[in-house]
């Protein structure tokens, strides 16, 4: 078949098979399928003495032989996640009498009524059962064979899920890797006392009082007694009550009318039970809880000094140190299981977003290779709680007011007036550099994602020292490379006193010392970027007056 030939239109001559030019051809990507991927991100969840089910004898973690964790879930959302056991889930599964009221004391707490309030919604939940046992509770078996086996499907422990009476899941997990345990207070076995619990009997005490005051307001209005004679209590029944009306009466025989009524005193709240309600309340509580004034910023009629107030704040802190510091190191532990699960079922690195010094999310790496080996976790030394706005505040205006060199250095550094603007509250506040700065430190990101510019310099020549001797007046012509950063400098409008020593303090940070080892090409963009500021910076000072224009240094 022979292609039929084209007249040009402007010209007239023939255009045959050997004037066409065929379009380039380019790979044009096709979608084959679309899968979805889970996100993969490490839950931390904290459950109560509601949720969970542990032995009662045991005084630590390590004797657990079992731990469960129960909790109300949907049905069609378990038969969603178990599809092969979802024609066995029903709405009602049988359960024991324990299990029974265990699951109505979590329906009322988060109704958040006195007791349940059965409903249609409530017969669609089912207590979804997940249990951890440890290896050695499989002792407990007296079938040596059944025993053998189940120690060989799972040597770490093993992990089981129940659907009311369904069976859901089972595998190979152990109960260390994704639980801590803690109790606020020490003590033996596993009811130990709440941080509230002293707090249980005064409160009812309380409540009997308040009751009590209530009742009298209510209930303490005296009658009022009449005599017969005095008044037509007839008349009165078919009076209609109104502002000013008239009501038959008639006083006796030589007395006033008032001496035929007479009314009691009425009732009266004592006033030390007030004042034993204000102490309920008040210093008894504080003394049981440690929750003194000074904690949370409260009036202390016998301390009027700053001075007095911090010490009664240390004091009290002091008390509430023995919850604190098992706090810290129950926090502490848990996050080391998150970090411990994401190195194990992590595939590859991950990028997660972090909210950068300069206001901006910047783009971190969370290597795999940086978690291989022991890891270990340690709370804070620091005893004290964390402080507040206000209490930062005041340590920044002490600090404004001293002397020391380093201490006034230390609060004009570009990096702490960002933080001393914000705990000031001053957040409109125009700080000179400030926004210098943040513009670098956004360059410092691009830069660190692209690599340096290198450019084949001039032919330079270099003369020797003694021009007279007989090897020869010039070396041969050398050429000197020249490195220019990927994001240029602007000479007119760029502040580069601030942004060269912003390059430089990064540099010498945590963050460029590892960007130095692990991206060193980004790396020394960034230093190719500060010499071009440098560079600008020698030149003004040489000339007197800067360049103008955009270059590339």
């Amino acid at each position: 078949m022979t292609a039929t030939p084209f007249t040009c239109p402007k010209c007239g001559a023939e255009l045959g098979e050997k004037h066409l030019r065929r379009a380039e051809r380019v790979t044009v990507p096709r979608v084959v399928e679309t899968r979805r991927v889970a996100n993969g991100q490490e839950v931390i969840s904290i459950a109560g003495g509601l949720e969970l089910n542990t032995p009662v004898w045991a005084n630590e973690m390590h004797e657990y032989p079992y731990l469960q964790w129960q909790a109300e879930v949907h049905r069609a959302k378990l038969k969603a996640a178990y599809p092969l056991a979802a024609g066995k889930i029903e709405a009602a599964p049988s359960q024991g009498p324990e299990d029974v009221y265990a699951r109505v004391s979590r329906l009322s707490v988060e109704q958040g009524l006195p007791s349940i309030h059965p409903g249609d919604a409530l017969m669609n939940l089912i207590t979804f059962d997940r249990t951890w046992l440890r290896p050695w509770a499989f002792y407990g078996i007296e079938n040596e064979e059944v025993r053998g086996e189940l120690l060989a499907l799972f040597p770490d422990g093993c992990y089981v899920g129940f659907a009311g009476d369904v069976y859901c899941e089972a595998r190979n997990e152990s109960m260390d890797d994704h639980w801590r345990v803690l109790h606020a207070l020490p003590g033996d076995g596993q009811n130990r006392p709440s941080v509230g619990d002293s707090l249980v009997q005064v409160q009812e005490r309380y409540n009997t009082l308040s009751n009590m005051q209530a009742e009298t307001y209510e209930y303490g209005i005296p009658p009022i007694y009449a005599d017969p004679q005095v008044l037509d209590f007839d008349a009165l029944a078919n009076q209609v009550a109104e502002p000013a009306a008239h009501f038959p009466a008639r006083a006796r025989p030589g007395q006033p009318l008032a001496a035929g009524f007479f009314q009691p005193a009425a009732a009266q709240v004592p006033p030390d039970m007030i004042r034993h309600q204000q102490d309920l309340i008040g210093p008894v509580s504080q003394f049981l809880t440690g929750l003194f004034p000074a904690v949370f910023g409260g009036n202390m009629e016998d301390v009027k000094t700053a001075s007095g107030y911090a010490m009664a704040r240390d004091q009290a802190m002091g008390r509430l140190g023995l919850v604190w510091r098992r706090l810290k190191q129950f926090y502490g532990e848990v996050l080391l299981l998150g970090v411990d699960c994401f190195r194990k079922n992590r595939p590859e690195d991950v990028d997660v977003p972090l909210l950068g010094p300069d206001g901006m999310l910047d783009a971190r790496m969370i290597r795999i290779g940086d978690l291989k080996g022991n890891i270990c976790v340690h709370p804070e030394a620091d005893e004290t709680f964390p402080r507040l706005k206000s209490q930062q505040r005041g340590v920044l205006q002490q600090l404004f007011g001293l002397k020391d060199p380093l201490i006034q250095e230390a609060l004009s550094e570009p990096a702490n007036l960002g933080y001393i603007k914000n705990v000031l509250g001053l957040t409109e506040l125009v700080i000179p550099g400030e926004d210098s700065r943040n513009k670098q430190l956004r360059e410092i990101q691009v830069l660190l994602g692209s690599a340096p510019i290198v450019v084949a310099g001039e032919n330079r020549k270099s003369k020797l020292e003694n021009r007279n001797s007989e090897e020869g007046s010039e070396s041969d012509l050398q050429p000197a490379p020249i490195v220019l950063p990927s994001v240029a400098v602007d000479v007119l409008l760029d502040n580069h006193a601030v942004e060269f020593e912003e390059c430089k303090r990064w540099a010498n940070s945590e963050a460029g010392q590892s960007a130095k080892m692990t991206n060193p090409v980004g790396f020394a963009n960034v230093r190719a970027h500060a010499e071009a500021h440098l560079r600008v910076m020698q030149a003004s000072q040489s000339v007197g007056t800067p360049a103008r224009g955009p270059v590339q240094a």
